[in-house]
């Protein structure tokens, strides 16, 4: 059974509060270490290969990832040793060119943590992975990954645009509904805020990721738009000195999957950072 760490207790009761039922549910979920789901029944998403990014002694976090899948009818889950970010080594990582902090600052004023810089290499490793498999389109998840099923069985591929890159599948947001309506559940990105939680990359979109993601300058939501400067209602984009890459990014709202630590099943600062910021820009 899962335990909520002391620390997180005051943190977790606020939430209540704030966002009310669901996400006491949430918490009661986490301290039984369940997350029910139902089949997806021939829905888009039960076809997709996907890649869940994962540190490699994360077991219980797999365990509930697999149950998932299973439970859906995923038949195409595969694990992506995550980085871990306690083995890195800031100096060797830019003597082997896998890490550019000088743009980094040039970019966004800052270094990324070693934790950043961990989990954009891990998403990295998806994108390669993708790209040498030539899919189609893919699913890349976190392993704090929760699906609605009722949600997800209504996205429909034939409703994103065609020549997309990434959908996300989970997205803070700056409005909700969010702007720039498509057709059935899928937006533009104007309204994107960052997570890397759960989203869609199609073949092209994994190519021009794996090309691009090395040496790390962003935060591997920060590569796929987040912080980045373009004008509203443009494409994600991502820029190198010299360059500039453009995705062609859409969001599915309401969200087909939930960040766990947003949603406080599991415990994660960095998503009630991100959810700061998208409260900050809302006021």
């Amino acid at each position: 059974m899962a335990l909520i760490d002391s620390s997180q207790v005051g943190r977790k009761l606020r939430a209540v509060v704030r966002k009310g039922p669901a996400t006491f549910r949430n918490i009661v979920y986490s301290w039984l270490g369940v997350w029910p789901v139902s089949p997806l029944a021939g829905a888009d998403l039960e076809r997709v290969p996907t890649y869940c990014i994962s540190l490699r002694g994360s077991v219980a976090k797999r365990a509930l990832i697999a149950r998932q899948a299973t439970t859906l009818g995923i038949r195409g889950l595969e694990f992506v040793d995550a980085v871990d970010a306690r083995e890195l080594d800031r100096a060797r990582l830019s003597a082997a060119n896998l890490l550019d902090d000088d743009a980094r600052l040039r970019h966004h004023g800052r270094v990324l943590s070693r934790n950043e810089i961990a989990c954009s290499l891990s998403h990295g490793r998806a994108y390669e992975l993708i790209a040498c498999r030539n899919h189609e389109v893919a699913l890349i998840l976190e392993d704090d990954a929760l699906f609605v099923p009722a949600r997800a069985r209504r996205l429909r591929l034939a409703d994103v645009p065609p020549g997309f890159d990434c959908v996300f599948l989970n997205a803070f947001l700056d409005r909700e509904p969010p702007a720039d309506h498509r057709h059935g559940m899928i937006y533009g990105d104007a309204s994107y805020v960052g997570s890397s939680a759960a989203y869609l990359v199609s073949r092209e979109g994994a190519a021009k990721l794996a090309a691009a993601h090395l040496p790390v300058i962003h935060a591997a939501d920060g590569l796929l738009g987040r912080n980045l400067a373009a004008p509203a209602g443009s494409a994600s984009s991502f820029r190198r000195d010299g360059a500039r890459t453009v995705l062609e990014s859409y969001l599915c709202y309401p969200e087909c999957v939930l960040n766990g630590s947003a949603a406080h099943y599991h415990v994660s600062e960095v998503g009630s950072r991100l959810l700061d910021r998208a409260a900050a820009r809302r006021a």
